[in-house]
């Protein structure tokens, strides 16, 4: 088994090599880049540069290669940008040619392939969604009109931080502003709690569980978003398997709450919550977005995420 592991790894390793070399070769005659510090194959320049001081690391490579330089971390080109004047040609000169987020697995995953506002594509679609997300969920009256779940939240958790005290319990803060920011997204976005403290009931605990899995599975590395062509290898380690696990779980808990909201024997509320807007929206004949239960998933996914992540 060693010798076939070892031959399978050499011949790997031999056409990453190959790979390489036919990419630097078609970047020199088909994508003209700024000047950069040579990288190795494979690898590129990451073992080049040094992560304990990265910021100086890179002005210093600035002052001989320019206030542009090209880098390549494994075989991804990337751009740095060391002055203001071109921080300012990239950023507004430019901008539409470089405002567009990089497609990596995880959140293409977890966004119901980028239908959400954060990572989707710059777009006519994401210009829309901007606009209602705007004016339907994050205005200024829509935000004030929560005030009191912000409080009631603030006192829950005060009270839970008293009784620990009190019992002489370890209090762990980062994990209970995670809990209180969670639970607002959640009562502003789909009309209940989604975080618990302690001893509360299963649904919520799973929902918190789920959510940290995939806040970890993000932040994975994943062979397919620097070797394309190695995507393979994410599926044979079972990161994949892992990551649409989490998301089929996360997409129950969502579909389950959407058909909370359309069941018409549902009390009506005072106040509607962002799956509430949503659906009307989905149900708007004038609307400029072709609304679908995965683009109101993918929104509600995105935002937890991206408010509670600790």
């Amino acid at each position: 088994m060693a010798p076939f592991i070892i031959t399978l790894s050499a011949l790997i390793l031999f056409f990453l090599f190959i790979v390489s070399i036919l990419r630097s070769f078609m970047s020199k005659t088909l994508l003209p880049l700024p000047p950069g510090p040579p990288g190795l194959p494979i690898i590129g320049n990451l073992l080049q540069l040094d992560t304990a001081d990265l910021s100086d690391h890179l002005w210093r490579l600035s002052k001989c290669y320019g206030p542009l330089m090209s880098i390549r971390l494994r075989m991804v080109h990337t751009l740095i940008v060391s002055s203001a004047e071109m921080a300012k040609e990239v950023k507004k000169t430019n901008g539409l040619n470089f405002c567009t987020r990089p497609v990596l697995t995880g959140l293409r995953t977890i966004s119901y392939d980028n239908k959400d506002i954060a990572f989707s594509p710059y777009s006519e679609y994401w210009r829309e969604m901007r606009k209602i997300c705007m004016l339907n969920l994050f205005s200024v009256e829509h935000v004030n009109s929560f005030r009191w779940v912000r409080e009631e939240e603030f006192f829950n958790m005060i009270d839970t931080i008293k009784t620990q005290i009190l019992t002489k319990q370890l209090v762990n803060l980062s994990e209970t502003v995670m809990i209180l920011t969670s639970n607002i997204i959640s009562i502003v976005a789909f009309g209940k709690r989604s975080a618990a403290y302690a001893d509360e009931q299963q649904e919520v605990i799973r929902f918190q569980k789920n959510l940290l899995e995939c806040q970890a599975l993000l932040v994975q590395f994943y062979f397919k978003d620097k070797f394309p062509f190695m995507g393979w290898l994410d599926k044979l380690n079972g990161r994949i398997a892992r990551l649409e696990k989490n998301v089929k779980e996360m997409d129950e808990f969502y579909q389950q709450l959407i058909d909370e909201h359309l069941n018409p024997e549902r009390p009506n509320l005072m106040q509607e919550d962002m799956v509430d807007i949503l659906l009307k929206l989905k149900h708007d004949p004038d609307s400029t977005v072709n609304h679908t239960f995965d683009h109101i998933k993918a929104v509600l996914m995105v935002s937890h995420l991206h408010f509670t992540n600790p």
